[in-house]
């Protein structure tokens, strides 16, 4: 059941927003700075990561002075978008994670995906509600990749805790957080974006269809060595088949045409062997994508800001505490303990 956003701060959950493509223009700004103003007015507790690279100017971090709940992490120079993605994600300390573009904030209503995730206990993904002919194309090559790939969903996505531990868990985690596999573990649920964004938002340019296309075609690597591992077994096989019916003639057929025993021969020979060859490497570089399918990254350079998510709850609960050293506490302790009256 859907739920509503009320005009109560929601106090049981940690909301955790990934911003992965944030430029310090006065458009970004404005967004991220509308983004985090609908967090404060929802959530009690709630952070904002944005990652930033290395070589940034000091322009870029003032730029980001002006939030509350701000994590910027600096990464390595040259971390691609699907990388950011993945990087922030892991990062996240939330109950509810949601990853975010910062040029589709505007086109959807973030909160209620958030709710709506957290109740269900599923994704929630923006629907940009049109495709073009070449993101169709680009559905039909990820089709053998084992992911939902689908021309309208949009970069932003919410997913609970239990479900980003799945897609982080994935051999293919860049992708996953991007499009969720195909497993009945991982339900769905589609949010259609603002009829606007078709016309304001900025068009999705060539390049990055590409890129996207260039990434569907590597991650399917694993169903193609699978096809190729059966293809080289037939021809093993078969190479060896036709070796024992060359020496089957040979060896019962008392008129054979000359040189066909030799070349029959050559030619067993010559496919059992590409076939053996085929299967070996096949199955070799599956063996090598399962070793560094988990393989950790190290593209954190440093986290900057202070986020105190907590902060306020010591006056609503009206707790007070009083500093001390720990041979005091120790020692009243022990005088409680001795005297309890």
């Amino acid at each position: 059941m859907t739920e509503s956003v009320s005009s109560t701060l929601r106090d049981d959950i940690l909301v955790s927003v990934c911003v992965h493509d944030f430029t310090p223009t006065a458009d970004s700004v404005d967004a991220v700075n509308r983004l985090s103003q609908s967090l404060a007015g929802t959530f009690r507790y709630w952070e904002l990561l944005v990652s930033a690279s290395s070589d940034s100017s000091p322009d870029w971090y003032a730029a980001l002075q002006r939030f509350a709940s701000l994590r910027i992490l600096r990464l390595r120079v040259g971390v691609g978008p699907y990388e950011r993605r993945a990087i922030l994600a892991a990062e996240a300390i939330g109950d509810v994670v949601a990853l975010a573009s910062v040029e589709e904030i505007d086109f959807l209503d973030l909160r209620q995906m958030i709710l709506d995730s957290h109740c269900q206990n599923l994704l929630v993904i923006g629907d940009r509600g049109k495709s073009t002919l070449v993101d169709k194309m680009v559905g039909i090559v990820g089709n053998s990749t084992g992911f939902r790939v689908n021309a309208r969903f949009m970069q932003t996505i919410v997913c609970p805790r239990a479900l980003l531990t799945r897609l982080l868990d994935q051999p293919e985690r860049q992708l996953a957080l991007r499009f969720p596999p195909r497993d009945r573990a991982i339900p769905i649920e589609i949010q259609v974006a603002k009829r606007e964004f078709l016309t304001r938002a900025r068009r999705r340019g060539l390049r990055g269809r590409l890129h996207l296309a260039q990434k569907l075609i590597v991650s399917s690597a694993p169903n193609v060595l699978l096809a190729l591992s059966l293809a080289s077994a037939t021809i093993l096989v078969g190479g060896a088949a036709f070796i024992l019916y060359v020496l089957c003639i040979w060896s019962f057929k008392e008129v054979i045409e000359p040189g066909w025993v030799t070349t029959s021969g050559i030619l067993g020979l010559t496919a059992a062997f590409l076939g053996l060859l085929g299967l070996g490497m096949s199955t070799g570089m599956q063996k090598m994508i399962d070793l560094l399918g988990n393989e950790d990254n190290d593209e954190v350079l440093e986290e900057i800001g202070k986020v105190n998510v907590y902060a306020g709850i010591s006056a609503d609960l009206n707790i007070q505490y009083e500093p001390g050293s720990t041979a005091e506490a120790m020692a009243k302790r022990a005088e409680y303990l001795d005297d309890p009256a």
